[in-house]
């Protein structure tokens, strides 16, 4: 089996895992929920390995996969009470937009900075999922997680705005008016 086979995989089992926290909530009890937890924990390490940079559909299945992964554990971890809301509300609009960015800025050259802050969001997904497994106990640290992908997100959201504003508004009119310019030069000759 080749590697992309095992990437569909493991994140078919990614999202067969997020409905088996609430089953296991459910049957057995709070506590239970960090067994799925430290399974996608294991999950998106494994996934991390295998993954072929190279590849767009590996990016889109990685970057589709935390936006739901994040936006249901937000959501989820909100109903039980361990997350405030408004971050949960927040992160559920910010991830999306970041992840829609991300996919259109694939293989398209950054700020160091803008790349830095991407690996960082990467890091800062793995920790949020690993704090949660242990939110029951402390959730400060799950709290922190979830800020810090938030201002993540936030910056790289904004940057990466910009340069898509810049591109298809700002240029897209002045390349309308050089082409103006050249077409009413060609008349006058």
């Amino acid at each position: 089996m080749n590697n992309y086979m095992r990437y569909r995989g493991l994140f078919a089992v990614e999202m067969a895992l997020l409905p088996l926290m609430v089953a296991f909530k459910l049957i057995i009890g709070t506590w239970a929920v960090c067994i799925p937890l430290i399974l996608l924990a294991v999950c998106r390490c494994v996934m991390i390995f295998i993954k072929n940079r190279a590849k767009l559909n590996d990016h889109i299945i990685e970057s589709v996969g935390d936006a739901i992964i994040l936006e249901f554990l937000a959501i989820y971890f909100t109903v039980l009470g361990f997350i405030p809301a408004w971050l949960s509300i927040v992160v559920c609009i910010l991830v999306p937009l970041y992840e829609a960015l991300n996919i259109y800025f694939y293989s398209k050259p950054l700020s160091e900075i803008v790349q830095a802050l991407d690996f960082c969001y990467l890091a800062f997904v793995f920790t949020t999922i690993i704090s949660l497994s242990f939110v029951m106990v402390v959730d400060v640290v799950a709290k922190v997680s979830l800020i810090a992908i938030m201002l993540t997100t936030a910056i790289v959201v904004a940057y990466k705005g910009y340069r898509l504003f810049n591109y298809y508004i700002i240029n897209r009119k002045s390349k309308f008016a050089k082409q103006r310019a050249k077409e009413e030069k060609a008349k006058n000759k």
